[in-house]
């Protein structure tokens, strides 16, 4: 009864947007409208200029949550009548740093060389707002990584995968090479934790 259940909320969520009634992604990433086509959800992308504002002195969770939540509010002035969906995905280094996204290749080989042997965090606050109702989670997930050289660094940042990516690397890039494991959904990592997404989706429109 359980596993009838759930396919029918499965279907639910696949049906309920449409072309006239999209899910609006309050994102520009790429990596997220792929995973959202990968679940053939209908989407709009319609990224927010709001400016990343928060507190350093906040709880993790709090800061991921507040960013998306901010994103999504937001964006919803422009589409009061949807769903908007907000997301905001950040890495934090093994002594407790938030990484941001590399503004140069220098920078990037900084970030590089301090995950050699390190563990992070890939935290994501999701979000779904309408005008009469939000819903807040967060998603955490953990990289292991093996040591990483000098020449290790260049050949990675010569793909430039740096580019534009929180805590300078992509899980499904070549830096791959060097994750000696993860822990968590690893959909989180590439930018959109898919199983906490259905979560909040069932959750959300039932």
């Amino acid at each position: 009864m359980q596993a009838r259940e759930s396919q029918k909320n499965n279907m639910n969520i696949r049906n309920f947007f449409t072309a006239k009634n999209p899910l609006i992604l309050a994102s520009k990433s790429p990596q997220r409208a792929e995973i959202l086509d990968r679940l053939n959800i209908v989407f709009e992308a319609c990224p927010s200029d709001e400016e990343e504002i928060f507190n350093s002195n906040d709880p993790l969770e709090k800061i991921a949550q507040d960013l998306a939540l901010l994103k999504a509010k937001s964006v919803l002035k422009r589409y009061p009548n949807s769903i908007v969906l907000g997301v905001d995905t950040f890495v934090v280094s093994s002594k407790g740093k938030i990484i941001t996204k590399p503004k140069n290749r220098e920078e990037a080989k900084k970030i590089l060389m301090e995950k050699s042997n390190s563990t992070e965090k890939v935290l994501s606050g999701i979000v779904l707002v309408s005008k009469d109702k939000q819903l807040v989670k967060t998603e955490v997930s953990k990289v292991f990584f093996a040591d990483i050289n000098p020449e290790d660094a260049e050949i990675i940042l010569s793909f430039n995968e740096w580019q534009g990516r929180s805590g300078g690397f992509s899980i499904e890039g070549k830096t791959s090479f060097y994750v000696k494991g993860i822990e968590g959904d690893f959909w989180n990592i590439v930018g959109l934790p898919v199983y906490c997404l259905r979560q909040v989706l069932n959750e959300f429109l039932n």
